[in-house]
């Protein structure tokens, strides 16, 4: 049997590396709503066209108060902890820094914003 050498990771060339197996039974990831707070308007808006590439993260921007704008983003997640890292390295990657994080599961930020 040859080996097929993937990074440091060597698999049987017959069968798929670990992360591909078993797909179909693999848990669904749930939908998270991200709220990032950031210094500005223009700093919310800079980070949404940063992120505008990535069609998933679904993302807007509100102002939160006279000055402090928030950027929304819907992301997949396997768990609260998982969309919490996801959206503060998102918005790191963008090059601003938070200042505020809140983290809840998209159904629950679509039911609390609809009353």
């Amino acid at each position: 049997m040859t080996a097929t050498h993937i990074g440091a990771w060597t698999a049987p060339r017959n069968e798929p590396p670990a992360a591909t197996q078993n797909r179909e039974h693999a848990p669904a990831m749930d939908a998270y709503t991200a709220v990032i707070g950031l210094a500005t308007a223009a700093d919310a808006d800079h980070a949404g066209k940063r992120l505008g590439h990535h069609a998933d993260l679904h993302s807007a921007i509100t102002l939160a108060d006279s000055s402090r704008a928030e950027l929304i983003l819907t992301l997949p997640a396997d768990d609260l902890r998982h969309a919490a890292d996801s959206a503060l390295n998102l918005i790191k990657a963008t090059g601003h820094r938070p200042l505020r994080l809140e983290v809840l599961l998209a159904d629950e930020y679509d039911r609390r914003n609809r009353q």
